[in-house]
């Protein structure tokens, strides 16, 4: 208010990545309805079928499966493999390919070396040779009863690996997943409550975060008294032939995971020491003449402005993996993709299948998409302010 006039309010922009995120949402739901109507009448097809049981078995699933289950479920079993074996390949290859990307900065000529060597031979292998090398290399470890042990807690052999894990997984996941909403409610919700600027958008903002932060708050309540027997740790025991207890990674999720992880590293780690380089050499020089030691200026100094160039590929990369993970059907992985193809061969209804498992890849790749934007405007906004 201004000499006793008050101003008119102006209207913040919609943020863009909650209109992108309603945008995906209907196409995906005008795909669905208009697939299913195109093939139910031009070819007859429907998705009944994904009510029926399978009658068959998946060898490694991390959500609980029984042949009685009906199709969707063994979809959403394919699809929780499939993130699982994608996340670790993420972090497993972001990791390798930081550690290669860093080391012709190190000094060190032998390191420097036998990184170029390492991306020189991986990148110019096929995944798929390499998914085979490794499941050929893990069926070749001792048998159980002579499995490698490590603290006598961790167990390798031709049969996997064995760890220890929490009696119950998926009670401390929940948890902490609802911990997350939580915390993102009470932020969300003091940032509001102190900007108190009327925007006509900000209603139903607020009323999803109080909803979200209520469910979030009634749901920890419930887990809270299970909890206590969740954290126990189960460790494996070795019973016959087999490991019984603890988390069990099948020889063929093994494979999948290193193959990835070693094959994507090569890249990523091209893509990182393209970035470190691309640093401007003054502010190297500013950083030694302030006396940082080499591992702080590569943390504090060259990292966060080689992000900046580095996060468009990094997006490029991951979406690949998540990709690359129905390679894992020719080691018998149990993934989206091998999944599907037994769907097809059990009901004979191949459009319905490829029209399903397309449209969960769309939707896993888009999410990988929007997220690296949104990391990449973050970054961006930072570095050119």
């Amino acid at each position: 208010m201004i000499n006793g006039w008050r101003l008119p309010v102006v209207a913040r922009p919609i943020n863009r990545t909650y209109l992108r995120l309603v945008v995906l949402m209907l196409a995906i739901a005008t795909l669905f309805v208009i697939g299913r109507w195109f093939l139910s009448k031009s070819f007859g097809t429907t998705f009944g079928f994904l009510f029926d049981p399978t009658g068959w078995d998946i060898a490694f699933s991390i959500l609980p499966y029984t042949k009685n289950d009906p199709y969707w479920w063994a979809f959403l079993v394919g699809v929780t493999n499939t993130i699982t074996a994608g996340a670790l390949g993420v972090v497993g290859a972001t990791t390798l390919g930081f550690v290669v990307g860093a080391a012709p900065l190190s000094g060190n000529r032998l390191l420097s070396d036998i990184a170029r060597i390492y991306v020189n031979i991986v990148r110019n292998v096929p995944l798929i040779l390499q998914a085979a090398l490794w499941y050929g290399i893990i069926l070749h470890f001792p048998p159980a009863r002579s499995a490698f042990s490590i603290l006598g807690e961790i167990y390798f052999s031709n049969r996997g690996l064995c760890i220890p894990k929490f009696s119950d997984t998926g009670t401390l996941i929940g948890a902490v997943i609802l911990v997350g909403f939580l915390y993102w409610g009470i932020k969300s919700t003091h940032r509001f409550v102190q900007s108190r600027r009327n925007e006509p958008h900000s209603l139903w903002r607020s009323g999803v975060t109080i909803a979200v932060t209520i469910s979030a708050a009634a749901g920890l309540a419930l887990l809270l008294p299970r909890l206590p027997a969740a954290i126990s740790i189960e460790a494996p025991v070795l019973k016959g032939l087999n490991f019984s207890g603890g988390f069990q990674i099948p020889p063929e999720f093994a494979a999948l995971a290193a193959a990835i992880i070693v094959y994507r590293g090569a890249y990523i780690g091209e893509i990182f020491r393209g970035g470190f380089t691309s640093v401007a050499r003054g502010q190297i020089e500013a950083a030694k003449a302030l006396g940082l030691r080499p591992w702080m200026v590569l943390w504090k100094i060259r990292l966060p402005l080689a992000l900046i160039v580095i996060v468009p590929p990094l997006a490029s990369e991951y979406i690949n993996i998540m990709k690359v993970t129905s390679i894992g059907i020719v080691i018998g992985f149990a993934d989206l993709f091998m999944v599907s193809s037994n769907a097809t061969m059990q009901t004979g209804r191949p459009l319905e299948v490829i029209f399903i498992m397309m449209l969960i890849y769309l939707i896993l790749n888009y999410s990988i998409s929007a997220a690296m934007n949104l990391v990449n405007r973050r970054l961006r906004v930072r570095g050119f302010s």
